[in-house]
């Protein structure tokens, strides 16, 4: 199930904040990830969807074959990317 959430950024000028510069959309996952079955396999994984997005949270789970990203990728570009880097996903 995903959750999707905003974030404001703010920047600062003498004497006044400017108010919404920009809002960054985040949306959590998570995907089980049948092939992934050791260190290697996380660092390829987390690599591959920073590679996409640099800025996303990503917690890989050995036991439970299960990756966690909060970032800014719909669920279809993480599939995507991590196809790309060898390892199918299923949204969970």
């Amino acid at each position: 199930m995903a959750v999707a959430h905003a974030a404001a950024i703010f920047f600062p000028f003498p004497g006044h904040w400017t108010g919404w510069v920009r809002a960054v959309h985040h949306v959590a996952m998570k995907f089980r990830v049948p092939d992934m079955s050791c260190g290697h396999c996380v660092a390829t994984i987390e690599r591959a969807i920073r590679a996409e997005d640099d800025a996303a949270r990503v917690a890989c789970e050995l036991g439970s074959r299960t990756v966690d990203v909060d970032g800014r990728l719909d669920a279809a570009a993480v599939v995507a990317a991590l196809a790309t880097a060898g390892y199918a996903a299923i949204p969970v």
